[in-house]
């Protein structure tokens, strides 16, 4: 595995900011279908939801931005690779 980055945090932050297996799973589906309500579609969840797990994505890294946040996950390792 490669090295990671947290942005804006220390080393220390690095299992603070670990996501949760829902969390990498709607990441994963942002990707993939675009936009957070298209994901939670896909994933048969409220967009509700999906709003609570990038929030608390959010909280743990300080990445307001969802492109922002969709890239950290990626350069660091936690998204499944694209087809």
């Amino acid at each position: 595995m490669h090295e990671r980055n947290i942005p804006r945090g220390s080393e220390d932050a690095l299992d603070a900011a670990a996501p949760t297996a829902a969390e990498l799973r709607v990441l994963n589906a942002i990707r993939s279908a675009g936009t957070a309500r298209r994901a939670a579609e896909l994933l048969g969840l409220s967009p509700h939801t999906v709003d609570r797990h990038l929030d608390n994505l959010r909280d743990k890294t300080g990445i307001r931005h969802l492109v922002q946040l969709v890239s950290w996950a990626q350069q660091n390792g936690w998204l499944e690779p694209q087809a």
